[in-house]
């Protein structure tokens, strides 16, 4: 199991940095576009399609992974912290199955999509030429699939956790367990 999790926390990290790239791609591509746009009066044929349906698509899906391995999804805590700690560990494995299923369907559907939309090269009209955006339908596939691991796993451990008295396993590796920003009695 530790390896299947090793495994995991190396891809969703290699998908983090994926986005990462995409976000400083899209920044760089759109301060050309609208430097060409004002300096030459030339914007860069098809910077709307690129960004709209490549880039936003790696920046939304491909961390998406990272974020629940860190359990970082936004979850509102109204009575939970009244909650016995097993209830609540009750509360998140069930959750956790939830959100399983849905991302499992999601990649699932997705992953169909995405194979006939490869198949046929899929293209969004550009004003120069059309650009391929059947690439970004498999960054879904990638981002909710590792996803769905990552939920899984947390709800074998959150369900573990409440039927026992044990705290659950977070399965990230040491550095992440940590790195919290700006909480940890830093200035801001």
């Amino acid at each position: 199991m530790k390896f299947t999790i090793g495994l995991m926390d190396r891809i969703s990290s290699l998908l983090l940095v994926l986005g990462c790239t995409a976000t400083l791609l899209m920044m760089l591509h759109v301060c050309a576009d609208i430097l060409g746009r004002l300096i030459f009066s030339r914007p860069i044929g098809g910077t709307l399609e690129v960004v709209t349906y490549i880039y936003m698509v790696a920046v939304a899906f491909l961390p998406m992974a990272v974020v629940q391995r860190q359990r970082q999804q936004i979850i509102v805590e109204v009575f939970n912290q009244l909650l016995p700690k097993r209830v609540l560990a009750f509360l998140d494995g069930t959750v956790a199955i939830v959100g399983c299923v849905f991302m499992s369907v999601l990649a699932w559907y997705a992953g169909w999509d995405a194979l006939e939309k490869t198949l046929i090269f899929e293209t969004a009209p550009s004003e120069l030429n059309p650009v391929p955006i059947w690439p970004a339908r498999w960054m879904v596939v990638a981002g909710a699939a590792l996803a769905a691991a990552y939920l899984a796993v947390q709800a074998v451990s959150d369900l573990r956790s409440a039927f026992s008295d044990t705290e659950p396993e977070t399965g990230l590796e040491p550095e992440f367990e940590t790195f919290t920003p700006g909480l940890k009695g830093d200035a801001i």
